[in-house]
């Protein structure tokens, strides 16, 4: 049987990268998958593919900074299905908070946090009543959540805070037995870090960096995060709540907990 069968999912970010590959792993995994996207064509075209391969799922906008999308996301899965039963915090935002913390403006600050944090507790607070004793929360985290960069301190503290924000979620679900945990990649293929390493003046070099870097000597593929996110979601992590599952080739172990200036510019790129 499907680990997720007849459940009801919800995946913010789920228009590319490491959110389109959740969403097509949760579907094939029997999950109703409500795929929420700022843009229309992406979550459409996400849906469309899932739909392809005999999933179910549908699109609903959403921009998980502004509450009022969040609730409206909800309203719609909840009326939909009639429950909402796995909650996938993966819309995620670090693109222009590079740079040291002195350069940074207090509105830049704000978005990412609006975003990276505010948008999951929001999302975790409105489904919350909508969910089934026994359903899961899965917030999505960095290797950037346990380690320091240069240029990062914005990004860190957001990835940070959702470590510290999971395990607060899993004290309060815990009576519920809604399991609350959160998940940290690390570099991976998604179009962002292509993008960066094409645009880089050698391209070559840069990515022998970065699997220099990593244990396993390669970068990892959203569809490797996505079977450790389904993990999270299903009952075969019945006794893990408020945990920290870290999917990165060895690259923080590797390092023994330090980054390098080029890896810290991209661990915002991940997602």
């Amino acid at each position: 049987m499907p680990k997720l069968d007849q459940k009801t999912v919800i995946v913010t970010g789920a228009g590319s990268g490491l959110g389109e590959a959740i969403a097509h792993e949760l579907a094939a995994e029997g999950g109703y998958v409500f795929v929420a996207n700022r843009s229309h064509d992406t979550g459409e075209k996400v849906v469309a593919a899932i739909r392809e391969r005999g999933g179910q799922a549908a699109f609903v906008r959403a921009d998980v900074g502004s509450e009022s999308d969040i609730i409206h996301l909800v309203e719609t899965a909840r009326a939909r299905t009639g429950t909402i039963d796995v909650v996938v915090n993966n819309a995620g935002s670090g693109v222009d908070i590079l740079g040291p913390f002195w350069a940074i403006t207090a509105d830049a600050w704000d978005r990412a946090f609006a975003v990276n944090v505010r948008g999951g507790f929001l999302l975790a607070k409105y489904a919350y009543p909508h969910m089934p004793d026994g359903g899961a929360i899965v917030n999505m985290g960095s290797v950037a959540s346990l380690v320091g960069y240069p240029d990062e301190t914005t990004y860190i503290s957001t990835k940070g805070a959702v470590l510290q924000m999971t395990r607060g979620m899993a004290c309060d679900s815990a009576p519920r037995n809604i399991r609350v945990n959160c998940i940290c990649p690390g570099p991976c293929e998604t179009p962002p870090m292509m993008k960066w390493l094409e645009d880089s003046t050698d391209p070559e070099a840069l990515l022998k960096e970065w699997n220099d870097s990593i244990m396993l000597g390669r970068m990892g593929l959203p569809a490797e995060i996505a079977k450790a996110v389904l993990f999270l979601a299903c009952d075969d992590s019945s006794f893990m709540t408020g945990e920290t599952l870290v999917v990165d080739g060895g690259f923080t172990s590797l390092r023994g907990g330090s980054g390098s200036a080029s890896l810290g510019e991209l661990s915002s790129q991940t997602f």
